[in-house]
């Protein structure tokens, strides 16, 4: 009879003294942050939202932006260079046709003053049209700038001389052509400036009255 009631006041002494796990978990759950939720084991599980936050997104956004422009310069970049590359591929060929040219109008002009010769001067007329053509067609411009103003970008000025119909510092008369590819310079003209009408003599300055005669 004394054991049964020594077991009896034992149970209720441990029931007494062991928290009950639902009330434990209940209590933590109470207390954890919104969002989270708490397992019997003590541990915590993310929130069900895993969205960056709005600073990350704002930075990998602006670094797609500056990738991509950056993409964007260098795809411009390559074809502009593959632009310059095919415009100005045959330049030193066409560099090398130039002397030539010259040569053919000093040939021509020569020719031009014997009548005899004029059916052969005839034929290296179209040959020499014919290679200005082919120039022309891969982007080469002549320069020829009579009666226009000095430019020194694309004029080489040796020499005034008066004129009386061009104004002065443009040009009277060009003695060599030059050229230009595209936009590129490839030689200036050589040119003779004109210094504006010639002046006229000045009149005989007045010596005065002379002596009166008697």
């Amino acid at each position: 009879m004394d054991n049964a009631n020594d077991h009896s006041a034992g149970d209720a002494d441990q029931s007494a003294t062991t928290p009950r796990a639902d009330t434990t978990e209940a209590a933590a759950n109470a207390d954890s942050p919104s969002g989270v939720e708490v397992g019997t084991a003590g541990e915590t599980s993310p929130a069900t939202d895993n969205r960056a936050p709005d600073e990350e997104i704002l930075r990998l956004r602006d670094a797609l932006a500056r990738s991509q422009a950056d993409l964007d310069n260098y795809r411009r970049r390559v074809t502009r260079e593959k632009e310059e590359l095919r415009k100005f591929a045959t330049q030193s060929l066409v560099e090398e046709f130039i002397p030539v040219l010259d040569n053919l109008a000093i040939g021509l002009a020569t020719a031009g003053r014997h009548p005899e010769a004029a059916p052969v001067t005839e034929g290296f007329k179209m040959i020499a049209s014919r290679i200005r053509a082919v120039l022309e067609q891969n982007g080469l411009a002549e320069i020829n700038p009579v009666g226009q103003a000095f430019d020194p970008n694309a004029h080489e000025s040796v020499s005034l001389a008066p004129h009386d119909t061009i104004p002065d510092h443009h040009v009277a008369s060009v003695l060599r052509v030059g050229y230009r590819l595209h936009e590129r310079l490839v030689r200036p003209a050589t040119v003779v400036l004109s210094s504006g009408p010639a002046t006229p003599p000045a009149p005989p300055a007045d010596a005065g009255d002379g002596p009166a005669n008697p």
